[in-house]
């Protein structure tokens, strides 16, 4: 019976990492059509070059690390 319990289990893992998978490799958009908020305010690819994605990530992290970060008493 832990057998069949622990097969079951993995067989819905599969299943979820297998969609997770089919939706990364679909482009990501969602059901409902609308895109991920990571890509809202994100600037289009202008270069497909590896040199260019690696800077484009070194300025988003320069642009992430220099923003202000709220103060514990902010946060409340």
């Amino acid at each position: 019976m832990k057998a069949i319990a622990s097969l079951v289990g993995l067989l819905a893992v599969l299943a979820g990492v297998g969609l997770l998978a089919r939706q990364q490799l679909s482009g990501g958009v969602g059901r409902n059509g609308a895109v991920p908020a990571a890509t809202v305010g994100a600037t289009p690819a202008t270069s497909p070059t590896p040199a260019g994605q690696v800077e484009q990530v070194r300025q988003a992290v320069e642009m992430q690390m220099q923003a202000p970060r709220p103060t514990p008493n902010e946060a409340r």
